[in-house]
């Protein structure tokens, strides 16, 4: 019994283990069916889902392919990897993982971009601003109907927009700006109702305005600046009542007025229409504007009154009617413009009074009035808001005192009052302003003396006081003024010496003291001013010698010490001074001998030295007029029909020698093979030496056609004075375009003239190149270099532009002077923003 008991024992454990063992099996079955029948429809998810990726994938390499990328921006977008496209630089993917974002600004990406770019089907957003992008714009995108952001922007893609986008009717931003796109605008645009932002600026389009684009329900920018657009404005875009921003101006031509319909833009906060050759009047309904906070209508040919309803716009904060042929009054409605911050309203024909209410404005920072016909006193109360920043009422027939308030606010920088008939004396409190820069008061009759303080102000750049009736010394402060550049006392009554501790001045360029009634010897510390390049004390009663210190001036150029009572000899070191090209000794008791030396100075090319006392020969100058040399009785030279006396020894003979005739043959014609030898070497010499002189005189009489200059604004020099500019030595760079001079001006200023390539026969004819210097010499922009004028002798262009001495943009973006390193960040903002500012500020 007990061996049956263990063996119905163990045949029940044996039973009990195989049961746990086929209930593990059976559990480890469950298991890996389940996972096997899981894994199987993740595969086949995924196999479902990597088809689009895959192709968007592709499609991506395929459009990097086109595209050069210097800085490997685009380094993850790898053929031998598509896995994960949604992880590539610039790519950004949806919920459903297709592509819906490309962002590539800012790249520094060139070439094309393909057609690969429409076969992202779900693509919402491009961005391939800011780069360098050339060729067509695909007709792909076309196709992309999902797209609701398109920016092209500040790249180089050329030809005619493809026609088509009404496909696209989800866009809203279409920003096409500055590239070199051509030909009509889109007139199918209109049907796309989403569109919010429409900028075509800055580019090449031409033909006129579609009347089809005031049918946008929607937008609310529209730039179309920079372009070559003509015809008349429609006045359909007077339904735009969404509008917000509205730009026309710049290179546009269209010959039209402003259509009154423009009133119904209620919702417009900027419209800028400058500079595409406006004409009528300005519309009374743009007073309907009420949000509007920038008008600009500067540079047309605008006439008439001043609407009195532009008083409505009490947002404007900027106004600027320049450049019009505007005429009448300011209305008196302007005191409602309590936002105004800049009001220019400068070359026009506005006449009356300067009307009180300007002192009334209390936001008012930049007023310009300057070259109208504007009567009466300045208002007293002027510059009491405490913002007055920039004030230019030159060019006028203003009469009165300048008022004492001008700087209460301790902000004004400019203050520009020259050509007027102001009088009484200098405000006292200008001489503790100490934001002023500029100070600009010739050409009045203004007395009393130089404020004491001015001349010593931290950040005083420019004195003008010329052509008044001040009397008094120069205040000694001057020597305080770091950054003084400029200063003009000419024409004045002004006494004393000149301070010795003016050779202090680090920055001084320009010191003009003529016509005034100084006295005493000449500093010689006045040559201890580094940047000095023109120095004029004419027509005073300076006595003494010229300081041989004066060769420390090595940037003069032009040296003015006529009509004084100097006496001595003329310094020889005057013949170190490199770039000295004006030099006026004349009306003094100056003695001795002209140094010989003198005629070695390559650009002196105007010099008198009449009515001294000077003796000798004449130097072998290159060129002159006997009337520089008048008023010396001891001066001898062919010229003046004067032998000098003969100082060589004369030849002697022995008697024997005049008795023989062979000798004396002999000797004739020895002496004449001599004299032969000798003029030849001579004659090689002198053109070895003057060589340069020759050829600019050949040079001179090829363009000896009479020249006309083209002022585009106040300019203090002449053609001939610009002629002066071009020497070799004064070359600063050669281009394609022409060969550019650095040129400085009898006023002290600097400028660059460019001498335009391909000149010939006739090229002053071409009637495109004059509109378009004309249009250029109106452009008033702090990111643009100005055009002061054009010099033309119907066979030669010379362009004068305002000097810029650390060179071009494109030299600082691109150049090779290492020792200018912009971070990327202002790179960056200066590529592309700064193109944008040039056409739309």
């Amino acid at each position: 019994m007990r061996r049956l008991s263990k063996r119905i024992l163990a045949a029940a454990s044996v039973g009990d283990s195989m049961y746990r063992m086929a209930q593990w099996f059976g559990e480890t079955f469950a298991f890996y069916f389940r996972v096997i029948t899981t894994s199987g429809l993740l595969f086949l998810s995924q196999v479902t889902m990597s088809v689009p990726i895959y192709n968007e994938a592709v499609a991506l390499v395929a459009l990097k392919a086109t595209m050069v990328d210097p800085q490997g921006h685009l380094a993850d977008w790898r053929a031998d990897d598509i896995s994960t496209p949604c992880f590539w630089t610039g790519v950004s993917c949806g919920n459903s993982s297709y592509v819906v974002s490309l962002n590539l600004s800012n790249m520094n990406l060139s070439g094309t971009v393909s057609s690969e770019l429409g076969y992202l089907k779900n693509l919402v957003n491009i961005s391939l601003d800011c780069n360098n992008f050339t060729g067509a714009l695909p007709f792909d995108i076309l196709t992309l109907s999902q797209l609701r952001y398109l920016n092209v922007s500040t790249n180089s893609f050329s030809g005619v927009l493809p026609s088509g986008f009404s496909k696209l009717q989800m866009l809203q931003v279409l920003d096409c700006f500055n590239n070199i796109f051509s030909g009509p605008l889109p007139p199918d645009l209109w049907e796309i109702s989403s569109l919010q932002h429409v900028s075509f600026g800055g580019n090449y389009f031409d033909g006129s305005i579609p009347l089809e684009y005031g049918r946008f329900p929607n937008l609310m920018y529209l730039g179309l600046n920079g372009n070559s657009l003509t015809g008349p404005i429609p006045a359909e875009l007077g339904n735009l009542t969404e509008l917000r921003e509205l730009y026309m101006g710049y290179y546009n031509s269209f010959n039209s007025s402003i259509p009154a319909s423009f009133g119904k833009l209620t919702k417009l906060v900027r419209l800028d229409m400058a500079n595409c050759s406006l004409i009528g009047s300005i519309p009374p309904e743009l007073g309907n504007l009420g949000q509007l906070d920038t008008l600009f209508l500067m540079l047309n040919g605008i006439q008439g009154p001043i609407p009195p309803q532009l008083g409505n716009l009490v947002c404007l904060r900027s106004l600027d009617l320049s450049y019009n042929n505007l005429s009448g009054v300011i209305p008196n409605t302007f005191v409602y413009l309590q936002k105004i911050e800049l009001m220019s309203l400068m070359n026009n024909h506005i006449e009356g009074t300067i009307p009180d209410l300007v002192e009334d404005l209390p936001n008012l920072e930049v007023l310009y009035l300057w070259k109208n016909k504007l009567t009466g006193s300045i208002p007293e109360n002027l510059g009491q808001n405490m913002n007055l920043t920039l004030l230019d009422l030159s060019s006028n027939l203003l009469n009165g005192t300048i008022p004492q308030n001008l700087c209460a606010g301790q902000k004004l920088q400019w203050l520009i009052l020259l050509e007027n008939q102001l009088t009484g004396t200098i405000p006292e409190s200008l001489g503790t302003c100490q934001s002023l820069q500029k100070l600009r008061l010739g050409a009045n009759s203004l007395n009393g003396s130089i404020p004491q303080g001015l001349l010593g102000l931290p950040n005083i750049a420019m004195v003008e006081i010329q052509d008044n009736q001040v009397k008094g010394p120069i205040p000694s402060e001057i020597v305080d003024a770091p950054l003084l550049s400029y200063l003009d006392f000419s024409k004045n009554k002004l006494s004393g010496r000149i301070p010795e501790s003016i050779g202090n001045l680090p920055s001084i360029m320009s010191f003009f003291i003529a016509d005034n009634d100084f006295s005493g010897p000449m500093p010689p510390q006045i040559c201890d001013m580094p940047s000095l390049i023109k120095l004029d004390l004419g027509r005073n009663n300076f006595s003494g010698n010229i300081p041989t210190e004066i060769a420390n001036c090595k940037k003069l150029g032009l040296l003015d010490v006529s009509h004084n009572s100097l006496t001595g000899e003329i310094p020889l070191e005057i013949e170190s001074i490199p770039d000295l090209y004006f030099l006026n000794l004349a009306h003094n008791q100056l003695s001795g001998p002209i140094p010989s030396q003198f005629a070695n100075l390559q650009t002196l090319s105007v010099f008198d030295f009449s009515y001294n006392n000077l003796s000798g020969p004449i130097p072998l100058f290159d060129s002159y007029n006997v009337s520089v040399f008048e008023g010396n009785p001891l001066l001898c030279g062919a010229l003046l029909s004067r032998t000098c006396p003969n100082t060589e020894p004369t030849l002697r003979h022995h008697s024997k020698q005049q008795n023989d005739p062979i000798l004396r043959a002999w000797l004739v014609g020895a002496l004449f093979a001599a004299a032969s030898i000798v003029l030849l070497v001579g004659m090689c010499c002198f053109f070895c030496k003057y060589r340069l002189h020759i050829f600019k005189y050949f040079h001179r009489e090829s363009i000896k056609r009479p020249w006309k200059l083209t002022a585009f604004q106040r300019l203090d020099f002449s053609a001939d004075e610009v002629l002066n500019c071009l020497d070799g030595d004064n070359i600063i760079g050669r281009g394609g375009a022409g060969t550019v001079y650095k040129g400085v001006m009898p006023s002290g200023e600097i400028v660059a003239v460019k001498r335009l390539a391909g000149e010939g026969k006739g090229a002053s004819h071409d009637h495109g190149f004059s509109a378009e210097i004309q249009t250029l010499g109106k452009i008033r922009h702090r990111n643009i270099v100005r055009l002061l004028g054009c010099c033309s002798n119907h066979e030669t262009n010379l362009l004068v532009y305002e000097y810029m001495p650390n060179g071009s943009l494109g030299e600082l973006l691109h150049g090779k002077d290492r020792s200018i390193n912009l971070d990327w960040d202002t790179r960056y903002y200066t590529s592309c923003h700064g193109p944008q500012l040039l056409i739309l500020c």
